[in-house]
C-alpha cells in the first residue's frame, strides 16, 4: 500500500482505498445540504467535482504528518501525500504540476512549486512540504531499504485489527504528545504542560 511505504514515525495518517463510493456519498450529501440552503450553483459545482475527487482520491491515497528535526533540537510538522490516480485525475494533476523536473529519485521526478515539492510519475502523484521527507519516500518506492511505517507495530497492529477501510485515520498519540511537549518547551512553558 502507499501508506505502508511511508517512512516510519508518522504522527498521523489519513488514508483512502477504493473510496469512490464513500466520496460519492459524502459529496452528494454535501451538495444536498448546500442546495437546501438555496445555493444551487454551489451544489452543481460539488456534483461536478465528484468525478474529479474520485479520480484523485478514489483509488488509493495517503496524507501523513511527520515530525522532522531542525537545528537546535527543534521539530516541525511536515506533510507527505501520495495518490494513485485514474485517467481523469492524471490528466488534471499533470496540468497543475510543472513538467520540468528539478530532482530525481530512481524513476520518480519532482520539482518545487509554491513552497511544496511535487511530482507525478505514471498514475502516481506525490507532494511534501519537506524535500528530504519526499526523497526518502520515493527512495522506498524505488526499492531502497529503509524503515517503513508498515514495519512499525504502532501502525501495523491497529490497522491489521480493523482491516481495509474506504477511509481510515491513524494517530500515534504518544509520539504526537512528545512533539507537542518539545514545542511547548521552546515556547517557555515546560512546567505548565509537564504531565502531557
Amino acid at each position: 500500500t502507499l501508506a505502508g511505504q511511508l517512512p516510519a514515525g508518522a504522527l498521523m495518517t489519513l488514508e483512502t482505498r477504493n473510496a469512490g463510493p464513500a466520496i460519492d456519498r459524502l459529496l452528494k450529501m454535501t451538495a444536498n445540504i448546500v442546495e437546501a440552503t438555496g445555493e444551487e450553483e454551489v451544489a452543481q459545482t460539488l456534483n461536478g467535482m465528484q468525478q474529479l475527487a474520485k479520480g484523485v482520491l478514489g483509488k488509493e491515497s495517503v496524507l501523513g504528518v511527520f515530525s522532522v528535526g531542525r537545528d537546535g533540537g527543534k521539530f516541525s510538522p511536515e506533510l507527505l501525500g501520495v495518490a494513485k490516480l485514474d485517467d481523469l485525475g492524471s490528466e488534471m494533476m499533470a496540468s497543475m504540476i510543472p513538467s520540468k523536473a528539478g530532482a530525481r529519485v530512481g524513476k520518480y521526478t519532482f520539482s518545487r512549486k509554491d513552497g511544496m515539492f511535487v511530482g507525478i510519475t505514471g498514475d502516481l502523484v506525490y507532494f511534501s512540504t519537506n524535500k528530504t521527507l519526499l526523497m526518502g519516500y520515493l527512495g522506498r518506492l524505488s526499492g531502497k531499504d529503509a524503515p517503513r511505517l508498515m514495519s512499525s507495530s504502532t501502525y501495523s497492529q491497529p490497522t491489521k485489527a480493523i482491516g481495509q477501510q474506504e477511509l481510515s485515520f491513524f494517530a500515534n498519540f504518544s509520539a504526537t504528545a512528545k512533539v507537542i511537549r518539545s514545542q511547548l518547551k521552546t515556547a517557555f512553558l515546560p512546567r505548565l504542560f509537564a504531565p502531557i
